[in-house]
């Protein structure tokens, strides 16, 4: 399967680039998606939530009233869930989320995702257009290269019900390349940058990035440089 190679104008390049069909055109396993992505969303939990029992309220021990002669139901504690800032019963406490995925299982999430966006066409690749910001953050020129490219405005979803107000974007980058010396990662600080502010646009990493990453962008940028690696990022064998 090949795809085209744009410009920074949004024109075709006359170059293409294949995209492996061991990655890009796989039976995708929903089965693998849910897992990795439930585990990726579970592990970025806190986890610190907390609530006070009976024994934790701070307050007197002091009983409120004699248990008889009042008319009143008997009470032995101000602390009592019953009590207006009394104890919680069975309230959440703070503990640890973190789920243990499978590499070949979150491996074959991400091809499996890869394949889903190609079959709709929802892959574009680029020249590498970071060199940008070789001198400052620029978010204006960034953002110019993305309206060449019809990356920007309003997306249509749910079968024409609805419309978005604007497209989720991943810029995939091969960060190898981009921090080699000081020089080539202050290029790259400054392309993070440039990115951060401009609506629906996120930057990942071809070697790391991840399942809801990917899942959750409408459509997935690939710098050049970065489908050449895609191989050494996604390529081994199942």
């Amino acid at each position: 399967m090949k795809i085209e190679v744009k410009n920074i104008k949004g024109e075709a390049t006359g170059r293409s680039v294949e995209l492996p069909k061991d990655i890009f055109g796989i039976e995708p396993s929903e089965h693998a998606v849910y897992v990795a992505v439930t585990h990726e969303l579970s592990n970025k939990r806190h986890g610190t939530h907390s609530t006070l029992e009976k024994s934790e309220v701070s307050g007197t021990t002091k009983k409120p009233w004699k248990q008889k002669g009042t008319g009143g139901a008997r009470s032995g504690s101000v602390k009592t869930p019953l009590w207006p800032g009394g104890g919680i019963v069975f309230g959440p406490h703070p503990h640890l989320y973190k789920k243990d995925t499978n590499v070949k299982l979150k491996r074959l999430a991400r091809k499996s995702v890869l394949s889903i966006k190609a079959s709709e066409n929802r892959i574009v690749v680029v020249e590498d257009f970071h060199t940008l910001c070789a001198d400052l953050p620029k978010t204006k020129e960034v953002y110019g290269v993305l309206n060449n490219l019809q990356l920007t405005g309003e997306v249509t979803v749910d079968n024409g019900k609805r419309t978005k107000p604007f497209q989720k974007v991943l810029v995939l980058v091969d960060k190898t390349g981009l921090v080699k010396d000081e020089k080539s990662a202050k290029v790259y600080e400054n392309f993070r940058k440039s990115c951060r502010n401009i609506p629906g646009l996120k930057v990942g990493v071809v070697n790391n990035v991840s399942t809801y990453e990917l899942m959750n962008a409408d459509t997935i940028l690939f710098h050049e440089s970065a489908i050449k690696n895609v191989n050494a990022a996604f390529g081994a064998a199942e």
